[in-house]
């Protein structure tokens, strides 16, 4: 008897209750697809000829080839509340893609119902990669569960003492502003194998953290460390890099202010700059014996910088004000 654990989904006003087993494979019971289809929970095998419906379903009328030919049977399981149930289980994208086949047929007939509802959010979204999501920020997650994660999105996560934080996505002025000094540090002679966006950064807290700066200017030590890496991540035995940006975003201010500062003194970031649009201002962290020291900038002040002696830039220019 296959022993299952379940979840239960609120999307997009359906209740979906999605099985895993021990594999780590998630499953829909049947009685889930007819309640959603038929508004009948408790089908009967014989009278509603599941097995026969369903095979139809995969061999004959979703448009992908990969459930022709599914073996689908009755099978007995238990869920972790010692609930025995017997069942046809489909596999969770099976399920999916039947939904979505219900909905293209009847939406030229304007009908309302549940699953309509439920096919429309999957036609760009996906109850896998939600569960996924869910069950991996449900629980601590290592530095090397991190490394190995895939929603099967192009999503970019963080990892904050062993919590999978998804980030949010990043506003027009921020990508400028990141664009904007990637370019100007080129200009200053720095190759571009030493200026990195969006490169993955481990850092220590309570537990080893993950972070992605906006911009990152890397060492030449650290350069040559990261030669044939397979990830671009700067693990914690690697030197830090030079300098680190982050361009705030709405209700991230904590994030940057207080948590990223602490995180990059300690791993000995020469510099922190805090570009915040929002307050108008740049904040300069240098660090200074293990800790950082802070001046801030606006408007046309002109932005002083230990790792750059020949910087000639405002605060104006980085906002893209001038």
């Amino acid at each position: 008897m296959r022993r299952l654990k379940r979840f239960f989904l609120q999307v997009a006003e359906v209740e979906v209750e999605i099985c895993r087993d021990v594999d780590g494979k998630y499953f829909v019971r049947h009685n889930l697809y007819w309640s959603i289809l038929y508004k009948n929970k408790n089908s009967d095998p014989q009278r509603n000829c599941i097995i026969q419906n369903l095979q139809e379903m995969a061999n004959s009328k979703v448009s992908t080839i990969k459930w022709v030919g599914y073996n689908f049977e009755f099978e007995k399981i238990i869920f972790e509340e010692a609930m025995k149930v017997e069942v046809v289980l489909l596999p969770l994208l099976m399920f999916e893609d039947f939904i979505r086949y219900h909905v293209k047929k009847i939406q030229e007939y304007n009908i309302k119902s549940d699953y309509v509802q439920l096919g429309k959010w999957l036609e760009n979204q996906s109850l896998e990669n939600k569960v996924k999501t869910m069950t991996a920020t449900s629980a601590k997650m290592t530095l090397a569960e991190f490394i190995d994660y895939d929603d099967g999105t192009d999503r970019l996560y963080e990892l904050e003492n062993g919590e999978l934080i998804l980030m949010p996505s990043e506003s027009e002025i921020n990508r400028r502003i990141a664009m904007f000094l990637l370019i100007y540090f080129s200009q200053l002679g720095i190759p571009p194998q030493r200026l990195t966006m969006k490169m993955e950064l481990a850092v220590s807290g309570s537990r080893v953290s993950v972070r992605v700066p906006d911009l990152m200017v890397l060492s030449k030590e650290l350069e040559i460390a990261l030669e044939g890496a397979t990830r671009s991540i700067v693990m914690m035995e690697m030197p830090p890099p030079l300098l680190v940006v982050e361009v705030v975003s709405p209700n991230q201010e904590k994030r940057d202010y207080r948590y990223k500062r602490t995180e990059y003194a300690a791993r000995g970031i020469a510099e922190y700059w805090i570009v915040d649009p929002m307050l108008q201002q740049v904040t300069i962290l240098e660090w200074v014996e293990g800790l950082y020291e802070e001046k801030v900038y606006t408007g046309n002040d002109a932005i002083a910088s230990s790792v750059f002696e020949n910087l000639d830039l405002t605060v104006d220019r980085i906002l893209q004000e001038k």
